[in-house]
């Protein structure tokens, strides 16, 4: 949002510092925007993705921070589409594509990495065994989270 914001203040300054009108349609207007790209937006939602989902455990309100983030981020985005970046040419998809396997990638690491965090940092009566029956115990719960 910031790029974009900037780059129109300069042109703006710029016409202004020139004494020149801006007799220019909105259609026209709109042709000198940046083009709209869809890769940083999926790299963002999928690296918030990552941090929610692999630290919950250690950080509970992470999904509470990431809502709240995502409303914000609904409406910078909301602006960055209706006036600081081209329209974007419609293109039909199947689906998200490569994202789909990273995403699916990081939760199954996530399932791992927050079984492994409760089984070994837990000192709950239930869990006092030795650190063999652990591993057992988490390559069991783990095998059984994957079915």
């Amino acid at each position: 949002v910031v790029v974009p914001y900037l780059q129109w203040r300069y042109q703006r300054k710029k016409a202004e510092d020139a004494g020149v009108l801006d007799d220019r349609s909105p259609a026209e207007r709109q042709n000198n925007l940046l083009d709209y790209e869809t890769f940083d937006d999926y790299a963002e939602m999928v690296i918030q993705f990552g941090y929610v989902t692999l630290f919950v455990v250690a950080f509970p309100v992470a999904p509470l921070l990431a809502l709240i983030s995502n409303y914000v981020e609904l409406r910078v985005d909301s602006f960055k589409l209706l006036d600081r970046c081209c329209r974007p040419e419609p293109r039909g998809a199947e689906d998200i594509g490569t994202w789909y396997r990273i995403l699916d990638i990081m939760g199954n690491i996530a399932v791992v990495t927050n079984l492994a965090a409760v089984m070994f940092s837990s000192n709950a009566p239930a869990f006092n065994v030795t650190g063999e029956t652990r591993i057992w115990v988490f390559i069991a719960a783990e095998h059984l989270c994957f079915l």
